[in-house]
């Protein structure tokens, strides 16, 4: 006999549970907390039946998104537009001294690299900034850095993919790794269980755990046909999907795996340091204190009457009833509304009535809570009271009776924002903040900017320098293969170095400066380089972003230039004024020698010329 598709939804749901080992769950868990699915499962906040529980025990009616918020934060800073760092490729130093230095241009000074090195320099540039592009990097180091904040650990998998590079990023509770001596990647095994709903051959919805698996090791990528998952968390006997099997060819496991933090941790321990590990509490205690907040306002917004001197069942106006029952809506996943139907007793609501399948979805739960006689309020309803004795009063809560509440939400916030080293721009602050100058910006978040430090220290060396690496280590073994352009000179150009350049990463600044912070730095630059504390390329380097470029030696190389022709042209000018002094002091010398022998009255021949009349103003005095 087949058992009901409500009996198999529940051992399914068990099965799965059971196929979730202990680190999965608890990464879970975390991811719970950032995407605001922590309470699933607990009674509602505004349920009003017999076996409602005290609030401490439900689910607050607010989540506040509070870790999602601080994650999107550091993300934005970490790798947001024009925040996120640049290259700097160093090739092997046996590369760089292959071919002798040739003397500059005359008039210049020193030496110059050879024109070998620079063309391979700028093929590494932009065969990385190619390679980038085409692989959606920094999608990628968005999703693994968000992942790692969110659960502890993000893993990525990278590889070609119709010629094209590609990275994909997977769900670390999934996964396990193993690692050799050299801690490398050695093999990645991604498995979780999932409820497949099917219909079978008779028409007949079904339901059942499977379990998804993937290998992937230093020769091939196996992924295995969907097993059923059992309530005793057996191994299944695995088969191999030979339609999604082969054989990479890379020469290495395509695996990224970054623990977010990680530092000191027993060797067995995989994953990194979640963003919130710490403030779990907190979150809690802020979210209850929200929706206790808001359950006190629509309390005052929707007062209480009360009726003294009234005849026992003295109806003064007509009556309705209260609202129908709530819609319990715990979550996305339909299993969570079976599951919260069994514990509390409520009925499901289906799109088109009767028992849910695979055409007619959950589409909520009516709790189990009947409508009751009350009276209707409103503007149009009008009370009436024949004795002039009776007393009606309303009951409000004071001005300030949510004070105490939302002080007390303003201080769990600002304890969990300092706890997630996050400043939040409120509406007030966003709008100040527009007003000031990127030194000021820089003060106002500077305990966030102190944690991204870190971040950008932790991530890169665990990450974006690796999987940088992993798609070169790619275009190595199969450049000749890729759709990438200048793929095969950028695989040739690997070769010659004997394996993979070292990379830098050169972090720029948060926040731009303004006009005044432009102005007060180049004062102080002018000061340092004049006092000898600075060299040129020092202050070049500070200043360059100013004007959008980031090659100090061109720029410096530009300026040498302006000022060598600025030079010879002063010493062009110079050389003209001195010949036109020449040739007048030679024209004066000629004149004094024939005055001399001319002049009959003696003395030495030589007269100064007069001074310029001065004309006379025609109003000056005779």
């Amino acid at each position: 006999m087949t058992d009901s598709l409500e009996t198999q939804l529940n051992n399914a749901l068990r099965a799965i549970q059971a196929n979730k080992g202990e680190r999965y769950q608890r990464l879970e868990a975390f991811e719970a907390w950032v995407n605001t699915k922590q309470y699933v499962g607990r009674q509602d906040w505004f349920y009003a039946g017999e076996n409602a529980k005290p609030l401490i025990e439900r689910a607050p009616c607010i989540a506040y998104p509070v870790v999602k918020a601080a994650i999107a934060s550091h993300t934005d800073l970490l790798l947001g537009e024009g925040k996120r760092p640049k290259f700097e490729v160093s090739l092997p130093v046996e590369d760089h001294v292959a071919e002798p230095k040739t003397p500059k241009p005359e008039g210049s000074d020193g030496f110059t690299e050879p024109e070998e090195q620079d063309d391979e320099d700028d093929l590494f540039e932009d065969g990385i900034r190619n390679i980038t592009k085409q692989a959606r990097f920094w999608t990628a180091a968005r999703e693994v850095f968000r992942e790692g904040l969110g659960c502890g650990t993000g893993c990525s998998i990278y590889g070609v993919r119709r010629g094209r590079l590609f990275i994909d990023t997977v769900k670390a509770k999934w996964c396990t790794i193993e690692r050799n001596a050299d801690d490398d990647i050695t093999r990645l095994e991604i498995k979780y269980p999932y409820l497949d709903r099917m219909m079978d051959g008779s028409g007949h919805e079904t339901a059942v755990a499977r379990l998804y698996r993937r290998v992937i090791d230093t020769e091939r990528d196996v992924t295995y046909l969907p097993a059923k998952a059992e309530k005793d968390s057996t191994e299944p006997a695995w088969t191999e999907d030979p339609k999604r099997t082969f054989a990479h060819g890379l020469g290495h496991c395509p695996v990224v795996w970054y623990a977010s933090m990680k530092g000191v941790a027993a060797v067995n321990r995989i994953d990194g340091q979640a963003i919130h590990d710490d403030v779990l509490d907190e979150i809690f205690a802020l979210d209850c204190s929200l929706s206790q907040r808001h359950r006190a306002a629509l309390m005052a917004g929707d007062p209480q009457w009360t009726e003294i001197g009234v005849e026992e069942d003295r109806g003064p106006a007509s009556t309705g009833r209260t609202a129908g029952p709530n819609t319990i809506v715990p979550g996305a996943n339909p299993d969570h509304f079976v599951r919260w139907a069994e514990e509390n007793g409520g009925v499901l609501q289906t799109a088109a009535g009767g028992k849910p399948g695979f055409d007619n979805p959950i589409t909520g739960i009516f709790a189990p809570q009947r409508p009751k006689i009350a009276r209707k309020k409103g503007p149009g309803e009008v009370w009436r009271y024949p004795d002039p004795e009776v007393k009606v009063q309303l009951h409000t809560l004071p001005a300030d009776a949510l004070k105490a509440i939302d002080d007390d939400a303003k201080d769990l916030r600002a304890k969990i924002a300092e706890s997630l080293a996050v400043v939040f721009m409120d509406p007030e602050s966003v709008k100040f903040s527009a007003s000031l100058s990127g030194k000021a910006l820089k003060v106002l978040r500077a305990r966030q900017l102190d944690r991204v430090d870190q971040y950008r220290e932790d991530f890169g060396d665990n990450w974006i320098i690796p999987q940088l690496l992993g798609l070169l280590r790619v275009v190595l073994a199969v450049g000749a293969s890729l759709r990438l352009k200048s793929a095969k000179e950028l695989a040739a150009a690997l070769v010659r170095v004997d394996g993979l350049p070292d990379i830098d990463l050169l972090w720029g600044e948060y926040y731009e400066n303004s006009a005044e912070d432009w102005k007060a730095i180049a004062e102080v630059l002018k000061l340092v380089k004049g006092a000898g504390f600075a060299t040129l390329e020092q202050c070049v380097k500070k200043i360059m972003a100013l004007f959008g470029d980031d090659d100090a030696k061109k720029i410096i190389a530009e300026l040498t230039r302006e000022l060598d022709e600025a030079a010879e042209k002063e010493a062009k000018r110079e050389n003209e004024r001195d010949q036109h002094l020449v040739t007048i002091a030679a024209g004066t010398r000629a004149g004094t020698e024939e005055g001399s022998a001319t002049n009959s009255g003696g003395g030495s021949g030589f007269a100064p010329p007069a001074p310029p009349s001065r004309p006379e103003s025609p109003t000056a005095p005779g």
